[in-house]
């Protein structure tokens, strides 16, 4: 049975007057209700007209839920959160996690998109969030589904940690054998990233070709030869490239790296290395991401191409780059069988949401 949303929800205004020292949150479409988010109080020093959150009750930005930045405070008995947000209480017939999902589906997304298109700064009025339809079977019935979410949520959780364990033993294997510029303890040789390229590429006037690839929130660029960049839209030259080679984000910090095999073209705002003989493609891309470059200015800066080729690595003997390209591809297997579970979850994540909220 599908139900007008705003009868099942109600808005709750009341600010902080008395100025209480109650914790200050933010709502991301992340990590939902958090505090220090960013590292540091970015709360006004006057926090009386701050709106208060009772456990419960939901909030959003009205001008960030159309990317997923809504959730129901369940961290403490009262918090309160910024004057732009949205605040509201939920029916006792409608269960707070089961509305939470419904908000963050594909079709909830939608209609908040569609509803917020066009107003100032894409902004959702709680007023437009009312006249949402939900799907609203009995409390229980929502229990039982919020269950099977929450199960395959955790599983998801779980597959990902996993991964990011397997990727943080692989940082560990690498400083362990070859250390870093800054504590050689080998005394390995140390390089400027041109003295062991064999090509350097960065630029492009072409639009490269990608499929996207959707997990959970997030759309991924899939390139042809298998290798994904996340959020980077791409772009090739019109030179193809016959030899593998790394490359990498060049926009602030050293972002992710990624392999490419032989006959591809390099892509625009992104940096592409073919190392000569003496760096192997996977003890490279190794050696770029536990770097540590940073571009002059602000983390938003551009980093130069220039500055780049100027960054040093350490150059070990070819043997011991082969005995680390053996260990990561034996941790590769294990996140092969990982990843493919947490394909099989996540499609069945999506599709119990697609089947419960359509």
């Amino acid at each position: 049975m599908k139900v007008r949303l705003g009868d099942y929800i109600k808005e709750y205004s009341v600010r902080n007057k008395s100025g209480e020292d109650i914790p200050v949150y933010s709502v991301t479409n992340t990590h939902g209700f958090c505090k220090d988010y960013f590292g540091k109080d970015v709360s006004s020093k006057d926090r009386n007209s701050y709106k208060i959150v009772p456990r419960g009750y939901f909030a959003y930005n009205p001008s960030r839920i159309n990317v997923g930045s809504v959730d129901w405070q369940r961290q403490e008995d009262r918090v309160i959160v910024s004057p732009l947000y949205n605040v509201f209480s939920v029916s006792p017939e409608l269960d707070q996690q089961y509305l939470y999902y419904y908000l963050k589906s594909n079709i909830g997304l939608f209609y908040i998109k569609a509803a917020a298109t066009g107003s100032v700064r894409d902004n959702l009025k709680l007023s437009m969030l009312y006249e949402f339809e939900i799907n609203l079977p009995s409390v229980e019935e929502q229990q039982k589904i919020v269950k099977r979410l929450d199960i395959l949520e955790k599983t998801i959780e779980q597959y990902k940690q996993e991964i990011q364990t397997l990727n943080e033993l692989i940082k560990a294997r690498f400083v362990e054998m070859f250390g870093t510029v800054y504590n050689n303890r080998k005394h390995f040789e140390i390089k400027p990233l041109v003295d062991i390229s064999e090509q350097f590429f960065a630029g492009g006037d072409k639009p490269a070709e990608f499929s996207e690839k959707k997990i959970g929130n997030y759309i991924y660029p899939v390139f042809a030869n298998g290798y994904e960049n996340k959020g980077l839209q791409g772009f090739t030259t019109k030179c193809r490239i016959n030899k593998p080679a790394v490359t990498v984000s060049a926009r602030g910090t050293i972002g992710y790296s990624f392999i490419r095999e032989p006959n591809f073209t390099p892509i625009i705002r992104l940096i592409t290395i073919v190392p000569n003989s003496t760096v192997t493609v996977q003890y490279l891309k190794h050696a770029i991401d536990n770097m540590n470059i940073t571009s002059s200015g602000t983390s938003q800066s551009q980093l130069t191409v220039p500055n780049f080729k100027k960054a040093k690595i350490i150059v070990p003997p070819i043997d011991l780059q082969g005995e680390f390209s053996s260990f990561v591809k034996q941790v590769d297997k294990s996140k092969g069988v990982v990843q493919k579970a947490l394909d099989e979850a996540q499609l069945l994540f999506d599709s119990l949401m697609q089947e419960y909220f359509v």
